[in-house]
């Protein structure tokens, strides 16, 4: 390890040396065969993940695999191209560019770019020497696993990464629906809010893009991508310990506690709002919380690589429904799938109980007043999610909206 580490070689100029170096251990007998075999693979893998934490953290980048194979011109063209003058984009390379990450990079007015993000056009090798690695999302399994048109068919890997949304946002921005980032592990997530957090090994987390051009429909995607979540789940373990719900307006919940979240965010330009979904899921981790494969019927059911590949189908074909004859055809599963229909809460700062009826025409919560039994009256309230605090234990909401 000490080979690699502090003497500035790239990936490329290093790779012949760790070839030359697994060539000259000749296998003397069986056992000293397989130690070799494993030693070859732990330099394989030392290369991969040296080559992962070779730039710096305004310096990232990852790899991109497609199903199938994309030239590199048209991943220039589709996913590299600016729309406006200034706007950000990714730096595309192929993996035999050599990458010297210790250089400034300089932009065509002369002026040193202080980041940037660089995306690798993966090869076999890369895929292969990927799967070797346990704890990383195996790019392979997930393509086989995967049955889409469009969504899921590229996708942007990234062993360490600051936030996929983020950097979805900034270099992806108005670039072919259906791209995916995932990574192993982010240091500077984003939620609700702008909340910050780390996400745990095991979490699968990523960010998909998609398009819209009603406005009107943007607060329904996050229920479209919370019930393909769900329909997801139920794909691979019918019978779940405890169900997976939906509580309002974006999180995910299993066995009463949380173990995921969604976060909707767009841009509009050119008469649609380009629009990047960020989702992270507890899959294998246990803590903070819980998570899926410790609430299914059986151990060893979920993987992240399986859990993306089947919501990126269920998300599609909800999403090609939604885009034609909008939410209502899916409402019903909706509210079969959250936490709140029927639910008595009391609006703290009136002083009046309400009951959770559905959602308003607009995506919002819908309540009516009632009393202490329930027994509902004629006032609707519509709550919004935007400054509204949903404590699921305390029954409590602190705004609310009267509807007129």
């Amino acid at each position: 390890m000490l080979l690699f580490k502090g003497v500035g070689l790239t990936y490329n100029s290093y790779r012949p040396l760790v070839t030359f170096l697994i060539s000259i251990v000749p296998p003397l007998s069986s056992q000293s065969s397989k130690y070799c075999s494993t030693t070859k693979e732990k330099i394989k893998r030392i290369i991969f993940i040296n080559k992962e934490k070779m730039t710096s953290s305004n310096n990232e980048h990852a790899y991109l695999y497609a199903d199938p194979p994309i030239r590199c011109d048209d991943v220039k063209r589709m996913f590299a191209t600016p729309q406006y003058p200034g706007q950000p984009v990714s730096t595309i390379m192929e993996t035999t560019t050599t990458l010297k990450p210790q250089e400034a990079v300089v932009n065509s007015g002369g002026g040193v770019v202080q980041d940037q993000f660089s995306l690798y056009i993966a090869s076999e090798e890369d895929a292969n020497t990927q799967s070797s690695i346990p704890t990383a999302f195996h790019v392979k399994d997930y393509f086989k696993n995967l049955s889409t048109i469009l969504y899921g068919k590229c996708l942007i890997y990234g062993q360490h990464l600051s936030s996929t949304q983020k950097l979805m946002l900034k270099y992806f921005t108005y670039t072919t629906p259906g791209l995916v980032m995932v990574a192993d592990l982010q240091n500077s997530a984003v939620g609700r809010g702008q909340n910050m957090w780390t996400s745990p090994q095991g979490c699968l987390v990523f960010s998909f893009k998609c398009r819209e051009s009603d406005g009107s429909k943007l607060p329904f995607l996050q229920y479209v991508s919370g019930l393909a979540l769900v329909k997801a789940v139920d794909s691979i373990c019918p019978k779940m310990k405890e169900p997976v719900r939906l509580k309002w307006p974006n999180d995910v919940y299993c066995g009463g506690k949380k173990i995921g979240g969604i976060l909707c965010q767009s841009n509009y330009f050119g008469g649609s709002f380009d629009v990047v979904i960020g989702i992270g899921i507890n899959v294998t981790n246990s803590e903070p919380s819980t998570c899926l494969d410790a609430q299914a019927s059986q151990t060893g059911l979920f993987t992240r690589e399986l859990v993306l590949a089947r919501f990126m189908k269920e998300f599609e074909s909800l999403y090609l429904t939604f885009t034609q004859n909008g939410f209502k055809p899916m409402q019903q599963d909706y509210l079969r799938a959250w936490m709140h229909s029927g639910q008595i809460v009391k609006l703290e700062s009136q002083n009046i109980t309400v009951r959770v009826e559905g959602l308003a025409d607009n995506g919002y919560l819908l309540a009516r007043e009632c009393n202490a039994n329930g027994h509902v009256g004629a006032t609707s309230y519509e709550l919004h999610p935007d400054g509204t605090s949903f404590d699921i234990n305390q029954l409590t909401l602190k705004k609310k909206e009267p509807i007129q």
